[in-house]
């Protein structure tokens, strides 16, 4: 790899000069930028960048020589293998973050669910994404990404979330976010990586119901989940459009199990004429459990872990908590206890 210079790679992590076309399905008061390239804002939106070892060596990361490359198909972790990737955001910055990819010990589903019907209480809109959880004494080494920004000196992080959102054209006034907007395609994709301490806090802020369906992985899958995770949001970068309706995998739902199935063998799967008439609604964030269930990942067996809403864990005591991390290393390394 040619020589770059830390402000030059900034400037990628940072997705400067990054355009979209505004289309014309764009409310009226934004009918001058139809047509028009305009740059992506980015800014709380920045899709996760895995970094070459020469890359990450800029900013500090020891023993960057011997990290993981960036890789286009990939194989199971080594024990001990560690990658580099920018734009982790925790505590309100962006990081460089180190991780362990062979620790990841769980996965879990989120279905946030954002919007209920007024009168029945019913759910009428979620989004998904996926929770990853290293194990004990694995927490990933976070280094200064920004200009200024000073070493790490917080909690250590070892549980993070991995969410396709939205970033909007940097507009004056243009919406961070409408379900509208979301179905006609004003919008980019990005594929963020951030600690679900911080996740948590924005949504427990917002009083919405985050349920969650711990996965029945076995062996490494779990590590792949995580490595295709990072591969994926590489590959995307900001160039893919964010449209509810779109074929081809461009919302958080349909994104998320892109990575599944590309990662897990898929299990139980019912044959011929039910699996071709549901795969057809295989993007609804409403039936997030019936899509892990169809491919056999949804853990249901009867000695398993009963999950708590992420609502109910963050309200936990300290001792409540302990008992529910030494359930859960009963799944790992290979979960479902096999």
């Amino acid at each position: 790899m040619s020589e770059v210079s830390i402000e030059e790679l900034r400037s990628r992590l940072e997705f400067r000069g990054v355009k979209m076309k505004v289309p014309s399905t764009v409310r009226r008061e934004f009918r001058s930028f139809r047509g028009a390239e305009v740059a992506v804002d980015a800014t709380g939106a920045r899709s996760a960048i895995w970094l070459a070892p020469q890359e990450a060596a800029l900013f500090g990361v020891k023993d960057a020589a011997s990290l993981m490359p960036p890789v286009e198909e990939l194989a199971d972790p080594a024990k001990g293998a560690r990658l580099a990737f920018a734009n982790f955001w925790h505590d309100g910055e962006n990081w460089i973050a180190v991780v362990q990819p062979a620790e990841v010990q769980n996965v879990v589903v989120q279905q946030e669910i954002f919007l209920r019907s007024p009168i029945f209480k019913r759910p009428l809109a979620a989004h998904g994404q996926m929770r990853f959880i290293f194990r004990d004494g694995c927490a990933l080494e976070l280094y200064p990404q920004e200009e200024g920004q000073l070493p790490y000196a917080g909690r250590p992080v070892d549980d993070i979330v991995v969410s396709a959102e939205a970033a909007r054209p940097q507009i004056d006034g243009f919406p961070t976010f409408d379900m509208i907007g979301g179905a006609k395609g004003w919008f980019r994709q990005s594929m963020r990586f951030t600690s679900t301490e911080d996740k948590a806090e924005r949504m427990m802020e917002t009083q919405h119901t985050v349920y969650q369906f711990l996965l029945h992985l076995e062996g490494a899958e779990p590590q792949r989940v995580f490595l295709e995770s990072v591969r994926r949001a590489n590959e995307i970068g900001l160039d893919m459009p964010y449209n509810l309706l779109a074929i081809g995998g461009t919302q958080c739902v349909y994104e998320m199990f892109n990575i599944l199935d590309r990662s897990v063998v898929k299990r139980r799967k019912k044959p011929g004429w039910f699996t071709r008439v549901f795969r057809m609604f295989d993007r609804m964030p409403l039936m997030v459990g019936q899509y892990l269930s169809h491919r056999g990942l949804r853990y249901t067996e009867p000695a398993g872990v009963t999950f708590p809403t992420l609502n109910e864990e963050w309200a936990m005591s300290e001792e409540e908590k302990r008992r529910l991390e030494r359930k859960l290393e009963r799944f790992g390394p290979c979960q479902g206890g096999r």
